[in-house]
């Protein structure tokens, strides 16, 4: 470690809330003549989510292409919405930490998102409290383009607008922590399902985030 921490980067996913894929796949199986695991196959292993997830498809354009794929005439956008966004539920071992962060260290977004997800997750408690300002929010979909990619946190690093090595980012996926790692940035590997506060309030403690410590 190196350094005094100034900017906290916060990946959304299986860090401030939890989700699961495998509820839209049954969800969309209810419309369609494919089970929930050859659903999953041709959205999200076929590559479509990644377009969306890129802003290379509206959400009108990336619904019409989901009912051609899938066969799914009869789903309407209001329900196609709710089945793709409704998915998340609040981390609450970060909501009972963001507040206690010095008010001095930014905090920032990061995510490799849609519009959809992110309609539904901006609702969420922390995100209005402690993340209200657009320019946390450093989205795939917005910048098109997504983590490990190395534009999405060079973006995240200028709107901190301090040196990477004074940010610490949180993401659960090993790999996106290294390619900040690889920036000179700092990096802590944490996901909500199996990770404790306890664990997560030691770490932030090893790296004397201000106002991380437990007793604040």
């Amino acid at each position: 470690m190196t350094g005094k921490i100034r900017a906290v980067l916060f990946d959304l996913g299986r860090v401030i809330v939890n989700f699961d894929h495998a509820q839209i796949c049954h969800g969309l199986a209810r419309f369609c003549p494919y089970q929930a695991a050859e659903v999953h196959h041709i959205i999200f292993d076929g590559g479509l989510e990644r377009q969306y997830d890129e802003g290379k498809l509206t959400s009108t354009e990336f619904y019409a292409e989901v009912l051609r794929r899938l066969h799914a005439e009869h789903l309407s956008y209001a329900e196609f919405a709710t089945i793709w966004g409704d998915i998340f539920t609040l981390n609450a071992d970060i909501f009972s930490l963001i507040p206690r962060l010095d008010p001095q260290v930014k905090r920032l977004l990061i995510s490799n998102t849609n519009e959809i997800h992110w309609q539904y997750i901006r609702k969420f408690a922390p995100i209005v409290q402690y993340f209200s300002d657009p320019q946390q929010w450093v989205l795939s979909f917005a910048v098109q383009t997504r983590k490990p990619d190395t534009r999405i946190y060079t973006e995240a690093i200028r709107r901190a607008g301090v040196a990477a090595r004074e940010i610490l980012y949180l993401d659960d996926i090993p790999a996106y922590a290294e390619a900040f790692r690889a920036l000179q940035g700092q990096a802590i590997v944490y996901d909500c399902r199996f990770h404790s506060r306890e664990y997560l309030e030691k770490l932030l403690l090893e790296w004397d985030v201000p106002g991380g410590r437990k007793d604040l």
